[in-house]
């Protein structure tokens, strides 16, 4: 791939945990963590909210989530941080990344997305901070 064709993965904070190898995807719909992502977690699967419609897979296949559990997400540019409570879809399917970060999250943050330049900005209270997407993990 060439440097602008890069895909837009990230490093963000889920409650205590550090999660790399996020999408940043503004046409998805949802906010998704993949199963092996979440159980890294050791969330209890009884604590997912079973009320989500299947999905349709990036390969076309009808995936039924797992449920859905909100964690609160920070995410930090050398200018500071903002964190929002973000609710995630769990599924059960292979990926090379760990979550995806969709529309509702982004929207949420109140973020702008220069995909091409794998960087977004996000407004805090006080200032305006940047986000570096990591090259070398799309890359890898």
């Amino acid at each position: 791939m060439r440097q602008h064709e890069d895909l837009f993965l990230i490093t963000l904070q889920l409650d205590h945990y550090i999660m790399k190898k996020i999408l940043i995807d503004t046409g998805a719909s949802f906010n998704v963590l993949f199963r092996s992502a979440w159980k890294g977690l050791h969330r209890e699967s009884n604590k997912l909210i079973q009320d989500h419609e299947p999905l349709i897979s990036f390969s076309g296949d009808v995936v039924q989530p797992l449920g859905s559990d909100s964690f609160g997400v920070s995410l930090e540019g050398r200018e500071g941080v903002t964190r929002a409570t973000i609710e995630f879809i769990v599924v059960d399917c292979e990926s090379s990344y760990n979550g995806i970060l969709g529309r509702s999250a982004l929207w949420k943050f109140k973020s702008f997305v220069a995909g091409h330049m794998l960087m977004m900005k996000l407004p805090t209270p006080t200032e305006i901070i940047t986000i570096q997407g990591d090259q070398g993990a799309a890359r890898s």
